[in-house]
């Protein structure tokens, strides 16, 4: 199994109610990302994600 279908499976076996979802919607409109799927460094940096600093 590759890392893509790990995550894609652990992602599929999270429960997050109504309320998590509208925050992460939030952050993510605020950070002006319309699609994760097209994502860039820039809006990573904008939500101060952890992974970013990795990089």
């Amino acid at each position: 199994m590759s890392s893509i279908e790990k995550l894609a499976s652990s992602a599929q076996q999270q429960n997050f109610d109504e309320r998590s979802v509208n925050i992460y919607n939030n952050v993510y409109e605020d950070a002006g990302v319309r699609s994760i799927k097209n994502m860039s460094i820039r809006h990573f940096q904008k939500i101060k994600c952890p992974a970013v600093s990795i990089i």
